[in-house]
């Protein structure tokens, strides 16, 4: 939310018509998933921000992909992976200024 006229309608405003003292708490990773976290009492929003001030919160994404996934070097086996995981940072996509991507080695 914000002060102009056009930031008035937001998640936030919406939530608090049904749920009156509701507080975002966090946006995770702003560039790439957007996904907010949000607080229904005081006492809650202020120990989620607390575990996010000190880093204890552990972020877990999981997507589905389309296409031909690679097995990983040294695997022989000819099925194709049913899942995975990639452990690397995500990285600014040249060719667009909204999409983000993940860079594999």
């Amino acid at each position: 939310p914000g002060v102009r006229l056009e930031n008035k309608d937001s998640l936030l405003t919406r939530l608090e018509m049904t749920h009156p003292g509701v507080n975002c708490v966090h946006r995770l990773d702003r560039d790439t998933s957007g996904i907010l976290v949000f607080a229904r009492h005081k006492e809650s929003h202020r120990q989620l921000s607390k575990s996010f001030e000190k880093k204890q919160v552990t972020k877990l994404y999981i997507a589905m992909v389309e296409g031909t996934v690679c097995p990983p070097a040294g695997d022989s086996s000819d099925s194709e992976p049913t899942w995975g995981t990639i452990d690397l940072p995500i990285g600014k996509d040249e060719a667009s200024q909204i999409e983000n991507q993940c860079w594999v080695r």
